[in-house]
């Protein structure tokens, strides 16, 4: 039996331009935006752009990573922030007991 696509347009190994703009959560304008400006790899294939499966996986893996990374940041910034308060407390003590020491 030879493999018939769900629509039309479905092709094993691709995704449509559109289709890869929603799974990286961008709008279809900046797909095509990178596609015109050779930013992504891409396949012509009957008046629609289509994205290797590939590529789509590979961009999907760095978002993830990304995403990944930029929360781990948003911890180290709390802490940074928790160790600054941590530090203008302690130094303000200092103050106040150097001047409780001098008044005696």
């Amino acid at each position: 039996m030879a493999y018939k696509p769900l629509r039309h347009w479905d092709i094993p190994g691709l995704v449509r331009a559109s289709e890869a703009a929603r799974q990286f959560g961008i709008s279809r304008a900046a797909i095509y935006y990178q596609i015109q400006h050779g930013l992504i790899r891409y396949e012509r294939v009957g008046g629609y752009f289509y994205i290797p499966q590939a590529v789509v996986d590979s961009l999907l893996a760095s978002k993830t990573a990304v995403e990944s990374l930029a929360a781990e940041q948003q911890v180290l910034d709390s802490v940074v922030a928790t160790a600054r308060a941590h530090r203008d407390r302690l130094a303000q003590a200092q103050r106040a007991a150097t001047r409780a020491a001098l008044e005696t």
